[in-house]
């Protein structure tokens, strides 16, 4: 069997130590990137509405987040169901995340986590039309008042 050694130029050695140094310096970033925040007992989160129509775009902003990390969004829908996304926090510790609900009708919650799953804040909205009544359960002959909000 016969053994054939390759020799790489100077340039294409300089090439791939560069290339190496390139894809590890990345993954660095990208580690660094997936930092979550770590409570600061300071965090807020709202909504820019309550209720939204279909095709709304619901804008999450909050502060008091530690800076430059990143915290995890979960939104539980009507149906229980939940969507997960990664959200960045700015230099100044502040939270901007943009949701786009599907075609559910209800309220949703939407919980911003930090570092091993620690909630740091909620906020609630509504899409489309709710129907709801003033008290949960009722006897046998009280009236049932509704309210509702489109």
């Amino acid at each position: 069997m016969k053994t054939i050694a390759l020799r790489l130029s100077r340039n294409a050695r300089f090439l791939s130590i560069a290339l190496t140094l390139m894809f590890a310096s990345y993954a660095v970033y990208r580690l660094r990137a997936v930092s979550y925040a770590v409570p600061t007992s300071l965090e807020t989160a709202g909504t820019d509405r309550t209720d939204y129509d279909a095709g709304d775009t619901v804008f999450v902003r909050g502060s008091g987040y530690e800076p430059s990390t990143a915290v995890r969004v979960c939104v539980t829908r009507p149906d229980g169901s939940v969507a997960t996304e990664v959200a960045s926090i700015d230099g100044a510790g502040n939270l901007a995340f943009a949701y786009l609900p599907e075609v559910l009708t209800g309220r949703f919650t939407v919980q911003v986590l930090g570092r091993d799953d620690v909630r740091l804040a909620v906020v609630e909205f509504r899409r489309g039309p709710v129907l709801g009544t003033d008290e949960g359960n009722y006897r046998a002959g009280e009236t049932v008042a509704f309210r509702g909000s489109r």
